[in-house]
């Protein structure tokens, strides 16, 4: 089974969390820094964009995670593009708002070809040299 993990952004710090509790009823993430031990946060959804794990890892063991930005490189193909979730087939996919012919699903059994250099977030810049 897939392991159902989330991070999020919180616009208003410009920082990334991992999220430890999503309370839905009270609209709440609860959620700490990435390496840095001040305890536990609490901010409104309506503050954050919430980013699923996708249950695949990098070529380095690093998580993938909706909105990452990833260096896909396989034959003839090299590629920088963002994590999403493709709506038209119903998976992960690099570049998902293309068309059916520029996207590209991602497949566990590739992950090897797979590379995390930034996300969407601190990184907007990697997608823009594209």
């Amino acid at each position: 089974m897939r392991e159902i993990k989330f991070r999020a952004w919180h616009r208003g710090q410009k920082r990334l969390y991992d999220v430890l509790k999503l309370d839905f009823r009270n609209a709440n993430i609860v959620f700490a820094p990435h390496q840095e031990p001040i305890g536990l946060f609490v901010a409104g959804m309506a503050q954050c964009d919430l980013e699923q794990y996708i249950g695949i890892k990098d070529n380095k063991g690093r998580e993938i995670y909706e909105s990452d930005i990833i260096h896909y490189k396989a034959g003839t193909i090299d590629l920088i593009a963002s994590v999403g979730w493709c709506g038209l087939n119903l998976c992960w996919a690099l570049n998902p708002e293309a068309d059916n012919e520029s996207y590209h699903t991602l497949h566990a059994c590739l992950s090897n070809d797979y590379e995390v250099i930034g996300n969407i977030h601190e990184n907007p810049e990697l997608l823009k040299e594209v």
